[in-house]
Order: structure tokens, then C-alpha cells, then sequence
């Protein structure tokens, strides 16, 4: 069989192109607006427990149950055209109480991230008020949202942050609380839709970036050094597209690394682990008023 070399450079600068076009029109198509986050409730739904994190699991709920918290559900979440991925998926464990008025959700990001915990009040006017367990540095502070981070593994203290946030007059006057898991899906759909477009606008931008350089440097050394009708150029081209999941997956669980890392430092615990430590009370207290000083 006779191999046409002009056919070759073809069908090698196609898959090329292609592939650089899978890794980038995600981002092209966030920055250009349209990434669309989707959450839905789905009640009674069984949480398929990471099997890395077994153990936290068991150590997180653990705490929920004895604060008087019951599953309630899932919460799925999918987001379409979202950072570098065509679709992200994410599922939470909801939880609810009656007696405080709340819910509690935990979740994992990313296989490897470990789990979070989450306190959530939705209000009957549709506003919510969230305390994380993890994500200091990350505070959104609105008319009708409020999200803080406090580091720690003791959620009896989490919560009490959260129920002192929520008995402030400028949340309590909202009127009463909601336990509806598909309320709760859709308004923090719709937070979460709001901050995408106003604080998180830049995300795509900079994920593209990133793709130029790791992508269009490999295959401007191999038209530099081979030039463009040789074959090496394209397939330089295809190996760094081909590359850049793997790539930017290390880089996401580094960044992953580095958050914990920084939590760990600002966390109120005192040796608290999974299996065991007990909490830093004083510590707790001075990390009360640093996170939640002058929210709503």
C-alpha cells in the first residue's frame, strides 16, 4: 500500500487541531458565558461514600448523628462548560435538623481532595447563609448570601458558628427557615450561577492561558526546530493537547495540597482527626470572631 506523505501531514495536523479543540472550546465557551451549573435534589438517595475517605466519612457523620442530624438526600450538581471540563459533576450527602433549622452536607471535590462539611439556612425569602468547614481565604459576603470558612474537624463548634451567624437581626429577620431539599438545590443553583458570572468570570480566561502555553510553546519548538510541513510538528502538537488533563488534574490536587495545608495552619482544632483530638476551644474563640467579624 502506497502512503500518500501529503494525505499523512493532513490527517496528523487534523488530529492535532482536533484535540487542541476538545482541551480548549470548554474554556472558549466559559469565558464567552455560557458555563451552566445544573443542581438537583434527589430524596432519600444513598451517597456513594469515596472509598479514600471511609474513614472521614464515618468520623464526619458520626458528629452530624449526634448533633441531631439525619440524611435527608442528595444534592447533585452539574456544571457544562466549567473551567476545562465539558461537564463536572460533583454529588453531596444532605442532612437536615429540625431543631436547628439547618441543613449539613457532606462532599468531595475530587477524588484525593479529602471530604467538607457544610452548615446551610436557606430562608423562606430564598437567601442562605453557609458555613464550611474548609476554605478560609473564600468569604462572599451579600445582601442575601453569606458564606464563611472556619477550619476545623469538631462540627459542634461549626455549628455553632452557623447558628450564631443566623440569629443575627440582619438574618433572623428573614423570616423562617426551610427544610425543602429541592428548594435548597435550586437556590444554591442560582448562588451559585450568580458568582460564576461575577467572581469567578476570570476562571476560563486563565485556565486558556494556561492551555496556549502548554499546548502552542511544545508546538511552536517543533515548527521552530522541524517546521510546520514535517511531521514531528503535529504530533508535538497532538502529545501536548493530549497531555493537558493530566496536567492541569496534578495541578487542581497541588492547589488541592496547598488549601488544606493553609487551613490546617488557620484550623481551631487541636490534634482533631479522624479517630480521635479534641478541639481547641480558645483557639475556636479567637477563630469565631476572625472568620465571621462583620457578616450578615
Amino acid at each position: 500500500m502506497i502512503f500518500d506523505p501529503d494525505l499523512e501531514w493532513l490527517a496528523l495536523w487534523g488530529l492535532a487541531l482536533l484535540a487542541t479543540s476538545v482541551v480548549c472550546l470548554p474554556m472558549v465557551l466559559g469565558a464567552l458565558g455560557l458555563t451552566r451549573v445544573r443542581k438537583t435534589g434527589e430524596w432519600g438517595g444513598d451517597y456513594p461514600v469515596p472509598p479514600d475517605a471511609e474513614d472521614e466519612y464515618v468520623f464526619l457523620t458520626g458528629q452530624l448523628r449526634s448533633l441531631g442530624f439525619e440524611p435527608l438526600g442528595l444534592k447533585r450538581t452539574a456544571a457544562s462548560f466549567f473551567a476545562y471540563h465539558w461537564r463536572w459533576r460533583c454529588t453531596t450527602q444532605v442532612f437536615a435538623s429540625r431543631r436547628h433549622g439547618c441543613f449539613a452536607s457532606v462532599y468531595q471535590l475530587a477524588h484525593g481532595d479529602g471530604l467538607r462539611a457544610n452548615f446551610m439556612t436557606v430562608f423562606a425569602d430564598g437567601s442562605m447563609v453557609v458555613t464550611s468547614n474548609s476554605m478560609k481565604r473564600l468569604k462572599i459576603e451579600e445582601d442575601d448570601y453569606l458564606r464563611v470558612g472556619l477550619p476545623t474537624t469538631d462540627l459542634d463548634c461549626l455549628l455553632n458558628n452557623h447558628l450564631e451567624t443566623v440569629a443575627r437581626p440582619s438574618w433572623s429577620g428573614r423570616g423562617t427557615t426551610t427544610l425543602d431539599l429541592d428548594f435548597l438545590a435550586e437556590r444554591d443553583e442560582y448562588f451559585e450561577q450568580r458568582h460564576l458570572k461575577t467572581r469567578h468570570r476570570e476562571l476560563p480566561w486563565s485556565i486558556l492561558l494556561i492551555a496556549v502555553v502548554l499546548i502552542g510553546v511544545p508546538a511552536a519548538i517543533g515548527a521552530y526546530f522541524f517546521g510546520v510541513d514535517h511531521w514531528m510538528t503535529p504530533a508535538v502538537t497532538f502529545a501536548a493537547a493530549v497531555c493537558f488533563r493530566p496536567i492541569m488534574t496534578s495541578m487542581r490536587n497541588q492547589g488541592s495540597r496547598e488549601i488544606r495545608k493553609e487551613d490546617g495552619a488557620a484550623s481551631v482544632d487541636d490534634g482533631a482527626a479522624p479517630g480521635g483530638g479534641r478541639p481547641n476551644r480558645e483557639g475556636i474563640r479567637r477563630n469565631e470572631n476572625e472568620s465571621v467579624t462583620g457578616g450578615r
